[in-house]
């Protein structure tokens, strides 16, 4: 089931670059069918899978009631993609009619690079502050009698229109703390260079090529240290780097990688990338050095699905103080025997960071 997904996956993900793989498709049953769009929809792909039916051959679609079903749900995302679209443009006039300025972080900036945008998965709506204007716009929200729910020392959330909406004013999701003097200085050297995407006709903020991919390929590794990371999240890291081949400068992001200590991580994010989700290797920053295995990294993808909610592997183990996720402690430390050869400062910090918060973080607001 899970080659077959993958291979389903690439050809939907790569359907405006690449031919088809019809040819080399097996023969799927009509359960292995109903596995497959279970399955995408605990990994919220259900539209890059959609694109893959669009140039197929009819005998590999779906049957056709599940396929009626799976047209069903792909209009029901492109609806929410416009809503949020929508709530974006009005928030923005919002944000700008109150001398705010913040940048809008993954979700539509990464939808844009991908066949068909709208057919994306959706989350959140991520908005990043500095801190004076983190706090103003919390107090501007209270003044219009929004409820927020504090998410950490550096996020809070709200819903509007039944979509939840959050504020950042950490940008980078790095736990080690020895990283934030760097952190800030990689962005106030890079905030002459963010651009601009045009959302409900306006042109809203968003990092610039080299600041998108750093800031979401460790937004995939701040999940992976905890309740682990669904496949949506590693297509946007793919999407990305496709998207801006020769938009930066390759030298300067493995500096960057290797100043942050999470090079060696990188590099099985990379292999992921090229063997499991089919992105060139030619669109990567720099090679791959040899002998390295990322079959394992791979699998924990698939078991996970979105940000671990479905991992069948817990769902009856106890809940502990960590989360409201089953068997989290045993979960995080099973992370943290992974990652922590590859980003050991980080994993440390990951756990203590956690502990520190649940211990003497009031989370109300």
């Amino acid at each position: 089931m899970k080659d077959i997904f993958f291979q389903l996956l690439r050809i939907g993900l790569w359907s405006d670059v690449k031919i088809d793989e019809d040819e080399f498709l097996p023969e799927i049953s009509k359960d292995d069918w109903e596995n497959l769009f279970l399955n995408a929809t605990k990994q919220t792909v259900e539209g890059v899978f959609f694109n893959a039916f669009e140039i197929l051959n009819q005998k590999s679609l779906p049957p056709e009631n599940l396929l009626i079903k799976w047209t069903v749900r792909i209009d029901q995302i492109e609806n929410r993609n416009k809503k949020i679209n929508s709530l974006i443009g009005n928030q923005w006039r919002w944000f700008r009619n109150n001398n705010l300025n913040p940048i809008m972080l993954k979700g539509q900036g990464i939808a844009k690079h991908y066949a068909s945008p709208l057919r994306r998965g959706t989350g959140d709506i991520d908005w990043y502050f500095d801190s004076k204007s983190y706090d103003r716009a919390l107090t501007l929200l209270k003044r219009r009698g929004i409820t927020l729910d504090i998410e950490g020392f550096f996020d809070v959330s709200y819903t509007s229109n039944s979509i939840i909406v959050e504020h950042h004013r950490k940008l980078f999701d790095m736990e080690n703390p020895f990283k934030n003097k760097l952190l800030k200085k990689l962005l106030s050297t890079r905030e002459n260079g963010l651009v601009s995407i045009n959302i409900d006709s306006e042109a809203i903020t968003i990092l610039s090529p080299i600041l998108q991919i750093v800031q979401v390929n460790l937004h995939i590794l701040k999940h992976q240290l905890g309740f682990g990371i669904g496949v949506r999240q590693l297509c946007d890291s793919a999407r990305l780097y496709h998207a801006y081949k020769d938009k930066y400068d390759s030298e300067e992001l493995m500096i960057i990688y290797k100043k942050l200590g999470v090079l060696k991580w990188i590099h099985v994010l990379h292999h992921v990338l090229v063997t499991g989700f089919g992105l060139s290797e030619d669109k990567l920053p720099f090679s791959i050095p040899n002998k390295i295995d990322s079959s394992w990294m791979l699998e924990e993808v698939w078991q996970s699905g979105t940000f671990g909610y479905y991992d069948d592997r817990y769902k009856y183990g106890k809940r502990f103080f960590l989360s409201v996720q089953p068997d989290s402690l045993n979960r995080i430390f099973k992370s943290f025997k992974y990652y922590s050869r590859l980003v050991p400062f980080e994993a440390i910090s990951y756990i203590l960071n956690r502990l520190f918060l649940k211990f003497f973080f009031k989370r109300n607001l």
